[in-house]
């Protein structure tokens, strides 16, 4: 029984009057983003969906009293959605109470891509043994596409979320329940932008040859020799970033992500402009 209800049986007559507000208590029509679901499930993907994005960047402090009058929640079980992203390795807590989202550090980014290498590696052969079930290769080639096309325009948040997309297909078409939940729980939209934005300009061509022999393998039905591939990418990507990852990653708050050729260009054209 809660609170409020054992307030309503105590009084006399049984007066069934409006209990009034707690300063914990939210106002739904206040809300400038109301989840579609209001447990804690609703607001820990509300926050994850924030990382993805960059909108909640790494050691960016997380008010609970904000978070919930943004969503329209009380408090509580914004505080329980960080508690539970504390334990996922998402969220850390200070000697004052306060939650931020984790800073990763350049350990923590290649032991993730150590066990992103046989995870995906699972996806792409479970993919490749159901491509040609419904239309799988078509969604296949859309994901595809889309992340070779962000590439081109040079546009490395927008490839993260085409990568993203893409492995969310082969996890969805895979079949197996298990993959995706697994998945979820790696939270790969928070350490993957480091395997996205250190890449040198140098190395992508490389880069994007290896995961075109992942996509022919997944189109081709090709399961072994796809989860081969995988693994391989992921490897070639590590060992990029164990060349190019700062060592004092966790104190950065957004990574270096202009090439010099561009950042030579915009210095040009503010040059001409004033």
């Amino acid at each position: 029984m809660s609170a409020s209800q054992s307030t309503v049986l105590r009084r006399p007559n049984n007066e069934m009057a409006t209990t009034k507000k707690t300063e914990l208590d939210s106002d739904e029509s206040l809300a400038s983003e109301p989840l579609t679901g209001r447990n804690v499930d609703a607001v820990m993907q509300f926050i994850l969906d924030r990382i993805r994005t960059g909108e909640y960047a790494q050691g960016q402090p997380l008010v609970a009293r904000d978070i919930a009058r943004r969503v329209g929640v009380s408090v509580a079980p914004v505080r329980e959605a960080l508690h539970r992203l504390w334990g996922e390795g998402i969220v850390e807590f200070h000697s004052n109470r306060s939650a931020r989202v984790r800073r990763l550090s350049r350990d923590d980014v290649l032991h993730a891509s150590e066990v992103w290498e046989v995870h995906g590696g699972l996806m792409a052969r479970l993919a490749a043994e159901r491509i040609k079930i419904d239309d799988n290769a078509e969604r296949v080639r859309a994901a595809s596409a889309a992340m070779v096309d962000r590439r081109r325009r040079l546009d490395p948040a927008s490839y993260f979320h085409a990568l993203m997309k893409y492995q969310d297909v082969l996890a969805e078409i895979g079949g197996n329940p298990y993959v995706m939940a697994v998945k979820k729980r790696l939270h790969t939209e928070f350490w993957t932008p480091a395997s996205v934005l250190y890449i040198p300009d140098a190395a992508w061509t490389e880069y994007l040859d290896s995961f075109v022999r992942v996509n022919t393998a997944i189109l081709e039905g090709e399961p072994q020799e796809a989860e081969s591939e995988y693994r391989r990418h992921v490897r070639f990507a590590r060992s990029l970033l164990r060349r190019h990852l700062p060592k004092d990653l966790h104190l950065l708050v957004e990574p270096p992500v202009v090439s010099p050729a561009k950042r030579n260009g915009r210095s040009r054209r503010a040059s001409q402009a004033r």
